[in-house]
């Protein structure tokens, strides 16, 4: 899966996203583990050096939401 954006009006990294998205978003999360117990969820800052995606901290946000720490990669 990946997110396009994550940043706000003034080009600063931030979870920009409606409500709908949101429930979207964590919808899909939540099928996946369901789907795939032994998944980790990680951003793409986790494989590159250059990169900032999905420009939030992912980690806070799927602790937030549920995510088991099993399911999160730090």
């Amino acid at each position: 899966m990946c997110l396009i954006g994550g940043k706000n009006d003034k080009r600063q990294p931030a979870l920009e996203m409606t409500d709908e998205q949101k429930e979207s978003l964590i919808g899909i999360l939540k099928d996946k583990i369901v789907e795939k117990p032994d998944v980790k969820i990680a951003g793409h800052y986790h494989f590159s050096d250059y990169k900032t995606c999905p420009n939030f901290n992912l980690e806070q946000f799927l602790e937030s939401i549920g995510v088991a720490k099993e399911n999160i990669l730090y």
